[in-house]
């Protein structure tokens, strides 16, 4: 078991030491999915193969469309936004929060993209998703307009609805 990441106050109150505690381990266990992306983006550099998203869905027990966010989320880390990456893997930013930064910077310039994180990250800790994905808008409109309206026709193009069959018809 991995020890957790405890902040407590000199004289806390005997109910704040299991939140503290809770969100310790969670903080931990972004530690970890950060090795795990880190990982992953040096086998997709490694491998290179159109293979990859089913290996690694059939080791993570997820689906190939699941496995493939995760691997291009990985390889948008390692290589795009070291510095996120170095957050999750310090327990000071979850996955979830870093994959927005990750969607926002994508239609940007390396430059750009290092403009925009280096500019988020300094507050992003607690900064709740919502506000995340609010600040980086502006953020993004602010560095390079024409990126905003690149993935914004990106994500209209991307739309798009599954339907599959179910055990009664």
């Amino acid at each position: 078991m991995c020890e957790p990441i405890v902040d407590l106050p000199d004289d806390p109150a005997p109910e704040a030491i299991p939140l503290a505690t809770a969100r310790g381990f969670t903080r931990a266990a972004w530690q970890n999915e950060g090795h795990s992306l880190e990982q992953l983006a040096v086998y997709a550099a490694a491998s290179g193969s159109e293979f990859d998203a089913v290996e690694v869905a059939a080791l993570l027990v997820i689906s190939p469309r699941a496995a493939q966010h995760r691997l291009d989320l990985a390889v948008t880390l390692s290589t795009r936004l070291p510095r996120t990456l170095a957050a999750i893997k310090a327990g000071r930013l979850d996955p979830y929060r870093a994959s927005k930064i990750a969607d926002a910077t994508l239609p940007l310039s390396l430059e750009a993209a290092a403009v925009v994180e280096e500019e988020i990250l300094d507050r992003v800790e607690e900064m709740p998703a919502v506000k995340l994905c609010r600040a980086l808008r502006r953020i993004v409109a602010r560095v390079n307009a024409d990126a905003l309206q690149a993935l914004h026709e990106k994500r209209v193009a991307q739309r798009r609805v599954d339907m599959y069959p179910t055990e009664d018809g």
